[in-house]
């Protein structure tokens, strides 16, 4: 993502996700969150980020592939939700598809 000019800030876990986003949300334009991370997972740390006015597109990646997993993850208000591992050029066009998101997505 950096090769394509993006800045990529890193958390490792739901919690350091918020924290980030609290302190650099002006400069975020979209999360993308694995749905099972550590300490607080991604369904988790999307409500708390939703419940705090986040508005960007949050996308979620799994390697979960039950249609379950998929929309726990749109109930929980992330944009889309898509299936690990992911090849670069379609994490590419997901994330350009979610800079201007208009319906909530999945791919599983």
């Amino acid at each position: 993502l950096e090769k394509l000019g993006c800045t990529v800030l890193t958390a490792t876990n739901g919690i350091e996700c918020i924290d980030i986003w609290l302190r650099e949300k002006s400069k975020l334009d979209v999360i993308l969150t694995d749905i099972w991370m550590p300490i607080l997972d991604g369904l988790a740390a999307t409500r708390k980020l939703r419940s705090h006015g986040a508005s960007l597109p949050i996308i979620g990646l799994t390697a979960d592939v039950t249609s379950s997993v998929v929309n726990r993850g749109l109930q929980a208000g992330m944009t889309s939700v898509h299936l690990k591992p992911i090849g670069w050029d379609k994490l590419e066009k997901i994330v350009m598809e979610n800079l201007h998101p208009s319906t909530p997505s999945s791919t599983y």
